[in-house]
């Protein structure tokens, strides 16, 4: 449950009195609106406060929660209500070098703007307005200047751009293109660029077609929607390869890898540990990387390895499978290897040997 504004300020002057602070009144007040209700923040931010000084004010507080002063934020309501989009300007660049948070400043700037709302809409109901006693006054003077409807345009504005900034890198841009459309009092305008002169023409062409076949009474025929979607195909499983297949290694399959590089370098890192082969025509990938699969189930892949393994070894192979068979190695279809267990001892012993002089290791045989 939200927590009234008052509760948290009487609160924040008890704690600050238990700590030996000086907190103000308008320095906890402050606290509160920026807790926005909640408790827990409004103590985060009088520690924050605390640390850069054990006299908290107003002043102190905009500076350690960053936002605006509260002097600069009238002023910059002020700006917008003269269509003064310099002032407003200077008044941004002041609080983004003060490393002042722009979407902390464009809520602040739609919070007073409600309180705008209400002095022209609802005069009398000054208890709503959420303002310190000596803000009232500035806040009437602002909105004897402009009328309901121009405030209720500045609040979707503030909104959109509030909504935009989450998802936005350049925040004090977005504040800045929304301040200017406030300040020419159309806040929602929006750019529409002019139709070269070339598409008119070909427009005004196609109708004039189309006018004269209907005036003929030949009926338009309906183009078909384009599907610009990328083609999705499903991938057949090397299990499905017929039985007794034979699988032919492709000498060059890591040129054919470097080769994905270019075409196609999403598809290239999965495949550093597969091996190709050609069956009847047909690509063969073995492989334990699934991710091989998904990515071939876009057709521009499958037809982009397809032109890799022509251009390295002048295949034409039709379609390509995927999976892992176990007993596939570069000679094709046969074990990986053979058992140690079905070496005979004596082969084994002269392996060792020829290894270890190869290696420059001197054996003396008995």
């Amino acid at each position: 449950m939200r927590i009234k504004t008052e509760d948290i300020a009487a609160r924040l002057k008890y704690v600050a009195e238990q700590e030996k602070i000086t907190l103000t009144d308008d320095g906890a007040e402050l606290i509160a609106k920026a807790a926005d209700g909640g408790m827990r923040d409004a103590l985060s931010i009088l520690d924050r406060c605390i640390a850069f000084s054990e006299n908290v004010t107003a002043e102190v507080v905009s500076e350690a929660a960053g936002i605006a002063g509260r002097e600069q934020l009238f002023a910059l309501c002020e700006a917008v209500a003269d269509r003064d989009p310099a002032k407003a300007l200077d008044i941004i660049s002041e609080l983004y070098d003060a490393s002042k948070d722009m979407q902390r400043l464009c809520e602040e700037l739609a919070a007073q703007f409600r309180n705008i709302m209400i002095a022209i809409s609802a005069p009398d109901r000054t208890n709503i307005i959420v303002c310190l006693p000596s803000e009232l006054e500035i806040i009437k003077r602002i909105a004897s200047k402009l009328t309901l409807e121009q405030v209720l345009g500045f609040l979707d504005a503030l909104s959109s751009c509030a909504e935009r900034m989450g998802r936005s890198l350049a925040k004090r841009i977005d504040m800045e293109m929304c301040v200017i459309r406030m300040c020419s009092g159309n806040p929602q305008a929006v750019q529409v660029q002019a139709a070269p002169s070339a598409d008119i023409a070909a427009l005004t062409a196609k109708i004039s077609e189309l006018e004269r076949k209907l005036a003929n009474g030949t009926p338009a025929a309906a183009e078909p929607p384009k599907n610009t979607a990328p083609r999705r195909e499903p991938v057949k499983d090397i299990s499905t390869a017929p039985e007794g297949a034979e699988f032919i290694y492709i000498d060059r399959w890591f040129d054919i890898i470097d080769r994905m590089k270019a075409l196609c370098p999403a598809l290239a890192p999965p495949l550093v540990n597969s091996y190709g082969y050609n069956m009847g025509g047909k690509l063969v990938i073995n492989t334990k990387e699934t991710l091989i699969k998904v990515l071939l189930k876009s057709a521009d892949n499958k037809a982009k390895i397809l032109e890799a393994v022509k251009d390295i070894t002048g295949l034409s192979l039709s379609t390509v499978l995927t999976g892992y068979k176990d007993t596939l190695d570069r000679s094709g279809d046969k074990p990986m290897a053979v058992e140690a267990a079905d070496i005979p001892p004596e082969q084994k012993l002269d392996s060792l040997i020829k290894k270890a002089e190869g290696g420059g290791i001197p054996i003396d045989t008995i």
